[in-house]
């Protein structure tokens, strides 16, 4: 569920965002899967025509399963433990180096 992203489109006004929406009770504890909204962005990307950027959000996303830099409830078995900033800031500096 956490890895879901979602768009509803329509005549006007496109909404990207998570498939399960907002964790409000979580704000402030760094304790939320960024991972899905993170994906919403790069379905923005590409639904605005932005392919390569969108592409290499996902490529970031992918990158950052694969290291294992996950929030604690998709971590494997003794794995780090990554808070939503954690996650998020290993995602923005991956995307830098590129």
């Amino acid at each position: 569920m956490g890895l879901l992203p979602s768009a509803s489109t329509g005549e006007s006004t496109p909404v990207f965002e998570p498939i399960h929406g907002s964790w409000p009770q979580a704000k402030g504890l760094n304790i939320a899967n960024p991972l899905a909204q993170i994906l919403s962005v790069a379905m923005l990307f590409e639904y605005f025509d932005l392919k390569e950027e969108g592409a290499l959000i996902r490529r970031a996303v992918d990158a950052s399963l694969d290291a294992n830099v996950r929030t604690p409830e998709i971590q494997v078995e003794g794995g780090a433990k990554y808070g939503t900033k954690e996650v998020g800031q290993w995602i923005v500096d991956y995307i830098k180096k590129v």
